[in-house]
């Protein structure tokens, strides 16, 4: 055996681009211990989960950022379908053409998108500053007539031409961070796509089959799991003031306005950070842990195999991107006429009409209802709902791995629960309390 001298440089061999963790050239050796599953499966589910925390934080907040720029529930309610409309437009070109190629990169640059827009949404804060002290000049105060206005004229009940203008100023709103709060929502619903249209499949393609069921339901616990967390933010935000003094009235004062801010800032750095990590995965992923032995093997076999590839690669990528062009309005039409896939489409269309306005107006409804504070709204309201839900999904995602269900027994499953689900709301629309006449 030749033992190389002791000055001799020897020369790592090369690093297969495909299959190796790294981004671009940088691939070093040190980072392929984390080229598997287990991985992955990590730094996607933190990612999951620091996305749901913002989804969640967001209806928290929803009554400091209406009193903090006089935006109405109708304004709001338009900033966050703004969202809803960015997912719309691009879902299926996500799905379409970012599902053929690197998908873990793709990932990378919606979840980066995802972290600058979390960002911008607290950017109106420092673009459209203002004096703790005039916020509260502005909100109405319950034992003070003079600072009430009669909504259906936007004038103020008495002739103090300083409270016309506060009226006037709560009826329009902040134009400026209206816009800025709806260009960051429609960015963050376009960057969203990309963590559940492109990082299912992948799991789906780099998994063991019988192992697919429990990382889809690891998957959607740190999604469920998220929001969780963002309730708690939310109330530890809610606990904080506006410029971070202590005011001396309580919460449940109709003058707090929490710092709404801080944790659109903590989330958005936390999703930029994962979405970092994400994209020095490899394209294709074994269902094992690489040892160094295979990671040698595969680089000596790409170095030999990489110049009678190269232009065999070069020649499919270009047919690929041409099929890819040319069969979009196919599958699209394919996809039209497919009944069980509309009908389940419709199916999750009529959940989301019926969760997001539940979920982006309940916090405010009972804090307003019952008297409490903002932070035990979000606790109370949240956490009991994303429990169920996050109990549904793993529990799901057992069931299905245990008895090997098939497609129209999970179908079966899902008719039980919408059927359930329907019962609940009705018996929840019969509740309520007498109405007492206020003169």
């Amino acid at each position: 055996m030749e033992v190389p001298r002791r000055n001799q440089v020897t020369e790592e061999p090369p690093v297969e681009m495909g299959s190796s963790c790294g981004f671009f050239a940088y691939r070093p050796r040190c980072l392929q211990i984390f080229n598997c599953m287990r991985s992955f499966m990590g730094f996607f589910t933190a990612l999951l989960i620091v996305y749901g925390m913002a989804s969640s934080y967001t209806s928290s907040v929803i009554p400091s950022i209406e009193k903090r720029f006089g935006f109405s529930s109708k304004s709001m309610g338009i900033i966050l379908a703004v969202n809803d409309a960015g997912i719309v437009v691009m879902a299926l070109i996500t799905a379409h053409f970012a599902g053929r190629g690197h998908r873990p990169r793709g990932m990378f640059l919606g979840s980066c998108l995802c972290g600058f827009a979390l960002l911008l949404i607290a950017a109106p804060e420092a673009l459209f500053p203002i004096d703790a002290q005039s916020v509260l000049g502005k909100t109405i105060e319950p034992d003070a007539t003079t600072q009430l206005c009669d909504l259906s004229t936007g004038n103020a009940t008495t002739l103090k031409p300083h409270n016309a203008t506060v009226c006037a100023m709560e009826a329009e709103g902040n134009l400026g961070a209206l816009v800025v709060l709806a260009v960051a929502e429609f960015f963050l619903g376009v960057g969203s796509t990309t963590l559940m249209i492109l990082g299912l499949p992948f799991i789906d393609d780099n998994c063991p089959l019988d192992d697919a069921p429990v990382y889809f339901a690891v998957s959607f616990f740190g999604r469920i799991f998220g929001p969780m967390l963002g309730f708690g933010l939310g109330a530890v935000c809610n606990n904080i003031f506006l410029d971070g003094s202590k005011p001396n009235f309580r919460q449940t004062d109709p003058r707090w306005i929490s710092a709404w801010y801080l944790g659109f800032i903590v989330t958005g750095g936390a999703v930029l950070l994962f979405a970092t990590v994400i994209g020095f995965f490899p394209a294709q992923i074994s269902n094992g842990r690489q040892t160094q032995e295979q990671f040698d093997e595969s680089a000596k076999k790409a170095e030999a195999d990489s110049s009678s590839s190269s232009s065999e690669a070069t020649s499919q990528a270009a047919c690929d991107s041409s099929v890819t062009c040319r069969e979009f309005i196919v599958n699209l039409q394919r996809l039209f006429t497919n009944l069980p896939f509309m009908c389940r489409a419709w199916s999750s269309c009529l959940d989301g009409m019926i969760i997001t306005g539940f979920l982006s107006f309940f916090f405010k409804f009972i804090a307003q209802q019952y008297q409490i504070s903002p932070a035990v709204a979000s606790l109370s309201g949240g956490v009991p709902t994303i429990f169920g839900i996050a109990l549904g999904v793993v529990g799901g995602g057992l069931l299905i791995k245990k008895y090997h269900l098939q497609p129209r027994h999970v179908g079966l499953m899902l008719v039980v629960t919408a059927g359930l689900l329907c019962v609940v709301f009705l018996v929840n629309i019969a509740l309520g309390c007498e109405r007492t006449e206020v003169n």
